[in-house]
Formats: C-alpha cells, sequence, structure tokens
C-alpha cells in the first residue's frame, strides 16, 4: 500500500510512536480537563487549544526562568492568541 497524502506523513508517524499513557499525554488531559470543565464546556475546540497552549507554555517558562507572569501579561497573552487584541 502506498501513501498518497504525503503532507500528513509526518504526523501519522508522531501519532502513531506516542504512547498514550506517558506522563506528558496524561499532563495534556489533566491540563485540557482544567480549561474545559463543567462551567466552561461550551468553549469550542479551538478556543481550548489555545488556552491549553498559554497554559502549558506558562508554567515551561516558570521552570525555565522562575518566571511568573502578571495577571494583565497573561490576559494580553490570551487576546493576542484569540485575536482579540
Amino acid at each position: 500500500m502506498k501513501a498518497t497524502c504525503l503532507e500528513l506523513a509526518p504526523f501519522a508517524e508522531k501519532l502513531m510512536i506516542t504512547c498514550a499513557n506517558s506522563v506528558a499525554s496524561k499532563r495534556a488531559w489533566s491540563a485540557m480537563n482544567y480549561i474545559h470543565s463543567k462551567s466552561q464546556n461550551s468553549l469550542s475546540a479551538k478556543v481550548v487549544d489555545k488556552l491549553l497552549f498559554i497554559y502549558i507554555n506558562i508554567r515551561a517558562l516558570r521552570k525555565l526562568n522562575n518566571y511568573e507572569p502578571s495577571d494583565d501579561e497573561l490576559l494580553a497573552m490570551e487576546d493576542k492568541l484569540m485575536g482579540w487584541a
């Protein structure tokens, strides 16, 4: 069987070798559940993905640089990512 969609091949390969029980995937699912809770279940998948991106990367910045963004900085990042700014 020959692949007919070469653009998706790298993504498919990564998807197939990712362990579903890995710590990273569990953290990602936990963060998604935190963001997309019962009180916020009307959020679209696109909005949840963007908020998850902010959440995960802020945590990484905090660990790497001992960086603690202010509430105003977090809101500005969210607005920029959502296209509201």
